[in-house]
């Protein structure tokens, strides 16, 4: 609260815009970043032009699929530098406060360590300690992309003790409609292999809506996952109906400077194992609609594969998104006890990691019902 007080009150008695300089780069890298025909050129081109923007130590673009365990690190400028490094970053992420606001509440505004905690407190982290120190980063400047529970991805901006400007953030907010959009725009001109990968570790299908509803893209697999359970979903078609009034909702009432939410999971159909929606607004559009099946998860099918009712409520909250440490919260034990149970679930389940868990389970509940 300390932190959040400071700077409060400093944006009260300055008032921040951006120098002409400032905006003809800023427009250059939206210029070239909405133009990428892959996701692969999106993240180069932004690294590239925010390194610019923002000189610093680094500047990186992580991917982390929570349910896997995996991370996509993109880095400039020296990338070979910090590789050996990955898995530590995936090993202490619940260690950044920013990471642990985003997961808990969507947030994907700009956001700096310092509006978060005490900076000597936070070189007290192994993360600190492991990484940033080695690396000689003293803070950290993040732009979130929205994304479904269980993965986090965006930017993030590294600098040494300089730290960062009220106009660093102004950049960043100013780009960060953009990005987002041009994001979007990427992953589905390629087909975006990167996120059906971490999207299907979870079960959802992406759909991009324009305002007045109309869908005009899909991932591969949308329109079966809903066909099956008598819902029409095709480009040039409107949403299902049952979405219409939580879309008009939430894309009439978004503030393109707050944070974008997915709504609550809308059922589209009384179907047994039918299929939810959720809403993403862009503040550019297209918006995104998110699709998974709804699935309920019946403990008697995963009682039959011989779990007990402990490694039950483990292989369930697994299945529904949680990392180890969100299960453990949810659950009341330590982390250590999770893991454990978790390897007697792959074993009972005969799987390997956490994705195919995940699938079995639901695999198990549809079964059953």
């Amino acid at each position: 609260m300390e932190h959040a007080f400071k700077r409060l009150l400093g944006l009260l008695t300055m008032t921040v815009v951006l120098s002409p300089a400032d905006k003809e780069q800023v427009d250059d890298l939206i210029s070239a970043v909405v133009l990428a025909q892959n996701l692969d050129t999106y993240i180069d081109v932004s690294l590239t032009g925010l390194l610019k923007l923002i000189p610093s130590v680094d500047v990186s673009w992580n991917e982390v699929n929570a349910l896997e365990q995996t991370l996509r690190l993109e880095i400039k400028p020296e990338p070979v530098k910090y590789q050996h490094l990955a898995d530590k970053f995936l090993d202490y992420a619940d260690q950044n406060p920013i990471v642990r606001h985003v997961q808990a509440t969507g947030d994907t505004r700009t956001h700096i360590l310092a509006d978060f905690v005490d900076m000597g407190e936070f070189r007290e982290t192994s993360l600190y300690r492991d990484i940033f120190a080695f690396i000689g980063i003293e803070t950290q400047m993040v732009l979130p992309l929205p994304a479904p529970r269980g993965v986090a991805m965006g930017f993030a901006v590294n600098r040494d003790e300089t730290g960062f400007s009220e106009r660093d953030r102004l950049v960043m907010d100013t780009l960060r409609p953009y990005m987002v959009h041009a994001y979007r725009a990427a992953q589905i001109r390629e087909g975006s292999e990167l996120l059906r990968s971490a999207l299907s570790a979870t079960g959802w299908s992406v759909a991009l809506v324009k305002d007045d509803g109309e869908v005009t893209d899909l991932t591969d697999g949308t329109s079966e996952i809903l066909r099956e359970v008598g819902v029409e979903m095709e480009p040039g078609r409107p949403i299902p109906q049952r979405l219409e009034s939580t879309f008009a909702a939430k894309v009439n009432g978004y503030d393109r400077t707050q944070m974008a939410i997915p709504s609550a999971p809308v059922l589209l159909s009384e179907a047994p194992n039918g299929a939810m929606g959720s809403v993403v607004p862009s503040p550019e559009g297209p918006h995104v609609v998110l699709v998974q099946s709804a699935t309920q998860i019946d403990p008697h099918g995963l009682a039959g594969a011989g779990l007990t009712p402990r490694q039950i409520d483990v292989a369930v909250a697994l299945a529904e998104g949680g990392t180890n440490q969100q299960i453990a919260r949810r659950l009341g034990v330590a982390e250590g006890t999770v893991k454990k149970h978790l390897e007697a679930v792959y074993r009972l389940l005969e799987v390997d990691n956490r994705a195919s868990a995940a699938a079995r389970v639901r695999e198990l509940s549809s079964n059953y019902a």
